[in-house]
């Protein structure tokens, strides 16, 4: 948040939301954002790699990046769930 928005917010008589939050919110969306990206981008490589196999080919190739992209997202569910499992330490 910037300054002159937290000034704003001030007048208004508006609680000032703390930095560490509004850090906290600006990184989250900065990993959906790189996120929503890279997997955009990662299906449409996919996408051009497999139109130009042979079409005899094309389904076993889905069938490879399928699997691959089951496997990644196992393995974010798993790095989220530590994440959460962190805070609740944290916690208490």
């Amino acid at each position: 948040m910037t300054e002159a928005k937290r000034s704003t917010e001030a007048l208004r008589g508006e609680k000032e939301v703390p930095v560490w939050k509004a850090k906290m919110e600006e990184n989250k969306q900065m990993a959906i954002e790189r996120t929503v990206k890279a997997i955009s981008e990662t299906f449409d490589t996919a996408i051009e790699y497999i139109e130009e196999l042979p079409e005899a080919a094309q389904e076993s190739a889905f069938d490879v990046f399928e699997a691959g992209r089951n496997a990644v997202e196992q393995v974010l569910e798993v790095l989220t769930g530590q994440l959460t499992s962190s805070v609740d330490r944290c916690r208490g």
